[in-house]
């Protein structure tokens, strides 16, 4: 063994060359895959800011629809006698309001006796004996006698956006389908 064997020297420069090479394309890597968990990371915290807002948005979009209804004031046991209270708090009219007494759901709007169903206006009109208005104005209210009527009360109206409500003998607001049977 004498001296070197030059003839193996270019490929053991070729060898070292391409060990550089791949410890510089190792290192590269550890970098790109640093890179992409930081970019998942930013990516996931604004897909949570993102959906955070997106549920802010809903939620402000369902208090503007509900805005007006919840402004429909409903009281009983008003006054000395067993009166029924409701007033229009809102800015707007509400349209189509229908008080319904009972259990049983008439097929017309015509008055029955016992469980029945009333279709309100103002109540100089009830009072007159006119017929009453689609439209009750913003800040009208009206009383209505509880005293006979026994079983469940139910109103309805339709908004100033058009979309059905319904509030229960309990207070509870309900958006009401068109379709969905009840008056």
């Amino acid at each position: 063994m004498g001296g070197i064997d030059w003839g193996d020297a270019p490929t053991w420069a070729a060898g070292a060359f391409a060990a550089g090479a791949a410890y510089y394309a190792r290192g590269t890597l550890k970098s790109q895959q640093k890179q992409i968990r930081e970019q998942q990371q930013f990516i996931a915290e604004q897909s949570m800011n993102l959906a955070l807002e997106r549920e802010e948005l809903r939620q402000a979009s369902v208090e503007r629809r509900e805005r007006q209804a919840r402004l429909v004031h409903v009281e009983e046991g008003y006054g000395e006698r067993n009166l029924g209270f409701l007033e229009n708090g809102s800015d707007a009219p509400i349209y189509d309001l229908v008080i319904q007494f009972g259990n049983e759901v008439p097929a017309t709007g015509a008055p029955i006796i016992g469980n029945r169903r009333i279709t309100y206006g103002p109540t100089s009109q009830l009072a007159a004996g006119l017929l009453p208005r689609a439209v009750f104005g913003a800040g009208e209210a009206l009383t209505f006698d509880l005293k006979h009527e026994a079983g469940k009360r139910l109103i309805t109206f339709r908004d100033d956006a058009g979309v059905n409500w319904s509030i229960s003998q309990h207070g509870k607001l309900e958006e009401v389908s068109q379709g969905s049977g009840t008056p």
